[in-house]
């Protein structure tokens, strides 16, 4: 437990910065496609790891500790690399930010939450203990994700350059709402393969909310933002678990999908308020 809120600790620091790197160093009008390459380079690097961990598993039948050694590995190689990063992008600003014009982001932020941690503590919790699905099966659907991350995550942030992040979020969590659903009803396994491997590589379309905070803030805001949007989408992935976990228990696995369903279908009339994106020259 102790090492688990340590790892969470370093996670949670690290979950803004790239996004905020991405966005300072993109050209105008460029942002998504910034992200797109960062989201894509770490789906190979996702890809790297699981497809490492797929061969020591299953041809060397290598157990967890060895594999977990490996990600630690990994971690202080990428804590070495940070000394790389380049000074000049460090834009002065406040640490701590809370606007009521954000207030929209901030919401879309809790939901995607809401959403998102429903999706990560049951999802694949649902394959293992009603399907038994095997380990090496499950690395290779998480494969399959990156593999459709590495693809489509340059051509998602172009679009969301091209046409603005409101018709990608509504497009987004209505989606979801259909696969929720999905979880809640379809009792085919293989199927649920599908829609697991599909659900996950959609999370890509999330950074239309990276983006649109972007718009919000002025630089000097921008990785304070982003924190603070990790911290209400925080907010739900706290929660979410517990009470879903209850509702497992007392109600059926299919009413925690449900609630997800809810969850990514309260998102889309929120979404629906993203202010149109005016083109730069």
């Amino acid at each position: 437990v102790a090492a688990s809120l340590v790892w969470s600790q370093g996670l949670h620091v690290w979950f803004p910065l790239p996004q905020s790197m991405a966005l300072a160093m993109a050209e105008p009008g460029r942002e998504g496609h910034s992200l797109g390459q960062i989201r894509s380079a770490g789906a190979v690097g996702s890809g790297a790891g699981l497809l490492g961990s797929y061969i020591l598993h299953t041809w060397l039948d290598v157990q967890i500790r060895p594999l977990v050694l490996g990600a630690g590995a990994a971690a202080f190689l990428a804590a070495a690399s940070c000394l790389a990063i380049p000074r000049k992008i460090r834009t002065p600003g406040p640490r701590f930010v809370l606007r009521r014009k954000y207030w929209l982001y901030y919401l879309l932020s809790f939901l995607e939450g809401w959403r998102k941690q429903i999706f990560v503590a049951f999802a694949g919790f649902l394959l293992v203990t009603k399907y038994h699905t095997p380990l090496s099966t499950m690395l290779l659907l998480w494969m399959a994700i990156q593999v459709i991350g590495y693809v489509g995550s340059p051509l998602v942030g172009r679009l969301i350059d091209r046409v603005g992040e409101r018709p990608v979020l509504v497009g987004y969590f209505g989606f979801l709402t259909v696969f929720f659903v999905g979880y809640g009803t379809i009792d085919s396994a293989r199927a649920l393969y599908a829609l697991y491997v599909v659900d996950s590589a959609m999370f890509i379309f999330a950074m239309a909310l990276t983006t649109y905070a972007n718009r919000l803030v002025t630089p000097g805001e921008r990785t304070a933002t982003l924190s603070m949007g990790v911290a209400f989408n925080h907010v739900a992935a706290v929660a979410m678990p517990l009470v879903g976990g209850f509702i497992w228990k007392y109600a059926g696995p299919e009413w925690v999908f449900y609630l997800g369903a809810a969850a990514a279908a309260a998102s889309v009339a929120p979404a629906l308020l993203v202010p149109a994106r005016v083109r730069p020259r």
